[in-house]
This record gives structure tokens, C-alpha cells and sequence, in this order.
């Protein structure tokens, strides 16, 4: 085999790639059709869904790859470079912005450097060399838009210092994970004057997070009409620090730092042992 290459700027040379392309994503469409729904319980099932489809695409070509696989060479000891390297800031209100993507992060990175590892699917940060998180990337829905990856878990510490911050905050929707919370919020600006409400939501969030109970707090509080208070909520999950016993702190007298400097103390040591 002899291989070739195409000539820059003339695209219709990639008709034998392209052409490929486009049946695979026809075939992939048929198969949607054909199932009924494009709705997948998760990723895993929906790679199935494709490799069945691709598997019978390549049931046509096996014996020429067999043929080919003879005269390939052993793949290479280490994984090649399948992702983009970019530096990017963390702003003041803890995101990054990466490809028309905003992305948020724990808030102890604000003012990092952070080197992201660009991958198809996700994007994996550091810190120099350590690894800090890893996100799920996210694509805007037209070319001219903007995609957002907003985790309240990320800012919920140190927007619970300041919670007024909540109502005119540009991510606001984005922090509310569920729609549950939407519709609390919507609840608690009805039930609440506007001061009380952002303190209100912004404690439901952080217990939600603290105790691991998103989904059973969201349901319990939207089946309560009105809305419990806060000093409710608060007396039910913030714990009250025990308080300590009295441990007496006994002097020495000044005879035992004579046995220390002397080294009479060794001695004594070991005549116990």
C-alpha cells in the first residue's frame, strides 16, 4: 500500500472518509427510529446501543482487516497524546472558561493556574503536577452559544458566608441542582422577604451537601406547606458541639527539671523497666 494525502483546501477529496461518516450517523439514526425513543439510561447503554450498530457495519470488512492486521506493526508501549493542554485562571467566582464553556471549581482554586487536559468528554485539572478534579465536558447547543457546568457543591461554603449573593447572581439557576429546588426557591421568594429567602435557600443547600441528603431534603420540604423556618432547619442539622471536660493540668515542681538537666531521670527509667 502506497499512502496518499489531500490537497489543502479542497475538501471534496475527503469523499472517502466523509462518505463513511455520514452512513454511520444515517445507520445511527435509522436504529433510533427503529427502537422508538433516543431517551438511554446512561452512557454505558447508549456505547452499547452503538457498538452493536457498528459491529454489524463491520461485519463487511473483516476479512480484508485480517489481511491487513497481518502486516501492521505492535502499537506503541505508551498512549499517545488523545487530549488538548490548556492554562487557564480561576476567576473570582471559582469557574474557568474552556471552549465556550463555563465550568465551576472548589473555590480553594480561586486565583490558581490550573493546566486542563482537553479530552471529548471530559477535562481533567492540575496544579502543577497534581491532579485537582475532574469535570464532565459540557458543548453549547448552537456554534454561537455557551455551554455551563455550574456544582453548588463547588461555592456552597463560601457562598453560605455571604448568601445575599445568591439572588443577583448570574449562576443562580445554575446552583439550583434539581428542579425540586427550583421550585423551592420560587416557594421560599413567596414565603419570605427577599433577605430571608437568599439566607434560607442558600441554608437548605448547604445541608443538602453537608448531610448527603439532596433528594430526600428536597422532597420532604416541598410536601410542607408553608415552609419550615430556618431556626427549624438549623436546630435539626447543626449539630451542637459537645461541650469539654475539664482536664486539671498538674504543675511539676521545679525538683524534676533538676532531674531532667542532671539526667536523673534515666535512671529512674530504667529501674522501672
Amino acid at each position: 500500500m502506497k499512502p496518499t494525502v489531500n490537497n489543502l483546501g479542497v475538501s471534496h477529496e475527503n469523499g472517502a472518509i466523509e462518505n463513511a461518516h455520514g452512513s454511520l450517523k444515517h445507520r445511527i439514526e435509522q436504529a433510533i427510529k427503529v427502537r422508538g425513543s433516543a431517551d438511554f439510561q446512561n452512557l454505558e447503554v447508549y456505547r452499547r446501543f452503538l457498538d452493536q450498530i457498528v459491529d454489524k457495519l463491520n461485519k463487511r470488512c473483516q476479512g480484508r482487516l485480517a489481511e491487513e492486521q497481518l502486516h501492521l506493526k505492535p502499537l506503541p508501549h505508551y498512549r499517545f497524546m488523545d487530549f488538548s493542554e490548556l492554562t487557564v485562571k480561576v476567576t473570582t467566582s471559582s469557574t474557568i472558561s474552556v471552549k465556550r464553556g463555563l465550568y465551576s471549581v472548589p473555590s480553594r482554586l480561586i486565583g490558581e493556574n490550573i493546566r486542563v487536559h482537553l479530552y471529548h468528554d471530559r477535562l481533567e485539572c492540575f496544579v502543577s503536577q497534581t491532579p485537582v478534579i475532574t469535570l464532565s465536558r459540557v458543548y453549547p447547543k448552537t456554534p454561537e452559544g455557551r455551554a455551563r457546568r455550574i456544582d453548588y457543591r463547588h461555592v456552597i461554603h463560601a457562598l453560605a458566608a455571604k448568601p445575599q449573593a445568591f439572588r443577583f447572581s448570574q449562576l443562580r439557576d445554575d446552583l439550583l441542582p434539581t428542579p425540586q429546588y427550583h421550585q423551592l426557591w420560587q416557594r421560599a421568594e413567596q414565603q419570605f422577604d427577599p433577605q430571608q429567602a437568599c439566607k434560607w435557600m442558600v441554608s437548605v443547600l448547604r445541608f443538602a451537601y453537608d448531610h448527603d441528603c439532596e433528594s430526600p431534603l428536597a422532597a420532604e420540604l416541598l410536601q410542607q406547606n408553608p415552609l419550615p423556618e430556618l431556626k427549624a432547619l438549623q436546630k435539626r442539622f447543626i449539630r451542637r458541639q459537645a461541650t469539654q471536660p475539664d482536664i486539671p493540668a498538674k504543675q511539676h515542681t521545679i525538683d524534676t527539671y533538676d532531674q531532667l538537666l542532671s539526667g536523673s531521670w534515666i535512671t529512674q527509667e530504667m529501674a522501672y523497666v
